[in-house]
């Protein structure tokens, strides 16, 4: 047998092995699962500039491991509803959405705050990540700091 025949015979075998494991590991990889939110920020306002508001924070709870970051940039609207896209940093990756909640004042300048919000992106451990129809909670404090709560489930 030549050379070349040889290496045919080894090779054949060898390709189809790899694409047999190309195969189940993009199998697994769109294999997304649903994952509970329940989760609390609490963040205050850093910045604002031409009519947006850069608040920043902490969030923990599920699906977030330990304490992560939470940035937001809110443009409040003329009656009372703010829209915002939002940042989570975590140590396993970062979690891009957006969310809309109508601001109701209340008593000693506090106010409180219902919503949705949606998940767009993610990456690291949250690749791919989506979800809609989270439900966005809180309160809003004399001094602006947010107290907020965001329970639903996200794909990812």
């Amino acid at each position: 047998m030549s050379g070349l025949a040889r290496l045919r015979r080894g090779l054949v075998p060898a390709l189809v092995a790899l694409l047999a494991l190309l195969c189940a590991t993009s199998a697994v990889a769109a294999t997304r699962k649903s994952h509970k939110v329940n989760a609390t920020i609490t963040a205050a306002p850093l910045t604002a500039a031409n009519g947006v508001t850069t608040v920043t924070g902490i969030v923990t709870g599920k699906p977030f491991p330990g304490e992560g970051a939470v940035v937001y940039r809110v443009k409040t609207g003329a009656t009372g509803t703010i829209t915002a896209n939002v940042t989570v940093f975590t140590r396993n990756g970062i979690v891009k959405g957006s969310t809309v909640a109508t601001v109701t004042p209340g008593a000693n300048n506090t106010s409180t705050l219902t919503g949705t919000a949606k998940v767009a992106s993610g990456t690291g451990n949250f690749a791919g990540a989506t979800g809609k129809d989270l439900k966005v909670t809180g309160t809003i404090d004399a001094d602006g700091v947010l107290h907020v709560k965001v329970t639903g489930s996200i794909k990812y």
